[in-house]
């Protein structure tokens, strides 16, 4: 199965890393324990951004980093799935 495409924008202009594996995008969207993801302050698109003069095209970036993942030609974004950290009883 072919991994995904992963997209990103930052002062150096746009790079793009092919065929990326899906436990390893999980692993860079992740946030450590000082809330920072592999990518540090990104923004991660929904959509694919527009791009000119080898930047993406979007005023909020600023010092950001643009994240935009591609599996195929669709582009997906990462989800925080809800992990139980607190039980109460009921009763």
């Amino acid at each position: 199965m072919p991994g995904y495409t992963i997209i990103t924008c930052d002062e150096d202009g746009i790079r793009i890393e092919p065929n990326v594996p899906e436990q390893e995008v999980l692993k860079r969207v992740t946030p450590d324990e000082d809330g920072c993801t592999y990518y540090g302050d990104a923004i991660f698109y929904k959509e694919m951004p527009r791009a000119s003069d080898g930047f993406f095209q979007d005023r909020e970036l600023g010092e950001r980093t643009g994240v935009c993942i591609l599996r195929g030609a669709q582009v997906v974004t990462p989800v925080a799935e809800e992990v139980v950290t607190k039980y109460r009883l009921e009763g």
